[in-house]
């Protein structure tokens, strides 16, 4: 145990299953002693206890200009009242009062690109009673935005710790784009980078092609760390063990249905339809796993009438149940989307499901542009079977479904892939080096 240091994490979401970057955490995390983890975080989900126990939801507040009184902004209670904006008409004057305030507020600071700078987690009495109980060696963060990272950096100058920082995705190319003033919003937020990077003990990133753009574009070392394959997921190759020819197959997606993924997720889906119509020797199904499915319906009115052969519904929260899905299925579906924005966004970042789809033992149907670097990787290692084309992708199902030898190609490369990149001990091993290197590290 005692080569654990005193890790005190710093995040927008928890050690849970509900994102991909939760998912990371938790699996970076799911074996560190507990007396020497702890977590603070503003996500309204809540944290595992299994992981981790000590935990402080953090406050977001909006700062007026030249008013230094700080508005709750975004909290969990807010959070639910938005969202359910339940019986208006019956709040008093007051509460009217407060509620248009706030409702013209946001529009006027969205408007002018400038919410992120005058929102901030302050250093509160309750974060540094925290951190003083606490007694942390090391700093872990996953930044994503300028609110996070002022805290952490005035976290860094209060307590003198030793930080490292991971970077779950590309967000400084793609974020803070809109509004009058963006352009002072991304300077605000590139010069905290600067700062943050240079004054790391250690910089992670999520794949090694973030890693190797991050090297040049701000002149210090990243690490590449991604999410490591949890045991229940792997499984050995065994050449008679992939399914041959059979009369029912089922095809999986697990993950959100949102941007970078939602457009080519209905080119499959469509693919599947069809194969089904031109098909009555088997019964083929596509099912997508996903959270909140009431609203992906809502906000994407085609996977509300599907037909009986695809079907989508809520992901299993237990990671168990998750590893069954995947080891099996017959087909796992990986679709990234082949528009300039999308590409651009997604570009250095790689799904955390990566891992676990190489490791389950089922052959991986990857429908995405080679401009996304680990699309090329999977096309250039064969861990996945890569569709560049709407054209082609009806007929690379069938290929996958019925070609006994490329599926076992497949499967056993990703296996090999997995077990050497991914493999839970391994990268666990790597982790625990690095932040205990950062926790002795000095600065001068």
């Amino acid at each position: 145990m005692s080569d654990y240091p005193r890790v005190l994490v710093l995040t927008g979401y928890g050690f849970n299953q509900t994102c991909g970057g939760s998912i990371t955490l938790t699996n970076l995390f799911r074996d560190w002693p507990k007396d020497k983890l702890a977590i603070m975080f503003s996500d309204h989900n809540e944290n595992d206890p299994k992981i981790v126990e000590k935990t402080l939801r953090l406050q977001r507040k909006l700062f007026i200009p030249y008013i230094n009184i700080g508005i709750p902004w975004n909290t969990q209670k807010a959070i639910k009242t938005n969202k359910t904006k339940i019986n208006y008409n019956k709040k008093s004057l007051r509460q009217k009062s407060v509620f248009l305030f706030r409702s013209l507020l946001r529009k006027v600071f969205n408007g002018l690109g400038i919410t992120a700078v005058l929102t901030k987690y302050p250093l509160s009495f309750d974060v540094t009673q925290f951190c003083n109980s606490f007694k942390p060696e090391v700093l872990y963060t996953h930044l994503g935005g300028v609110a996070v990272a002022a805290l952490t950096l005035e976290l860094m100058g209060k307590y003198d710790i030793p930080t490292v920082i991971h970077i779950m995705d590309d967000y400084p190319s793609n974020i803070y784009r809109t509004g009058l003033m963006s352009s002072f919003v991304r300077k605000k937020m590139n010069s905290q980078l600067d700062t943050l990077f240079k004054n790391a003990a250690v910089c992670m990133g999520i794949c090694e092609a973030m890693c190797k753009e991050y090297r040049e574009r701000y002149g210090v070392e990243f690490i590449p760390f991604h999410n490591p394959v949890h045991p229940c997921f792997e499984k050995k190759y065994d050449n008679n063990s992939i399914s041959k020819t059979k009369d029912s197959i089922v095809a999986i997606y697990s993950g959100r249905v949102s941007w970078g993924v939602v457009e080519s997720l209905k080119d499959i889906c469509k693919a599947f339809i069809e194969l089904k119509q031109n098909n009555d020797k088997q019964h083929i199904f596509f099912k997508i796993y996903t959270n909140d499915v009431g609203s992906v319906i809502s906000q994407h009115p085609f996977f509300a009438s599907l037909p009986s052969n695809v079907e989508i519904e809520e992901v299993p929260q237990n990671t168990f149940e998750v590893a069954s899905l995947f080891k099996n299925s017959d087909l796992l579906i990986l679709p990234v989307e082949f528009q300039e924005e999308s590409i651009k966004a997604i570009r250095l970042s790689m799904p955390t499901k990566v891992p676990a789809y190489m490791a389950s033992g089922t052959p991986i149907l990857l429908y995405g542009p080679q401009k996304v670097p680990f699309v090329a990787d999977a096309a250039k290692r064969g861990w996945a079977h890569v569709v560049g084309s709407q054209a082609n992708l009806l007929q690379s199902l069938k290929d996958l479904i019925e070609n006994q030898g490329l599926k076992n190609n497949i499967v056993k490369t990703a296996i090999d892939i997995s077990s050497k990149e991914f493999n839970y001990e391994i990268v666990q091993e790597r982790f625990i080096k690095e932040l205990k290197r950062a926790s002795s590290s000095s600065f001068e």
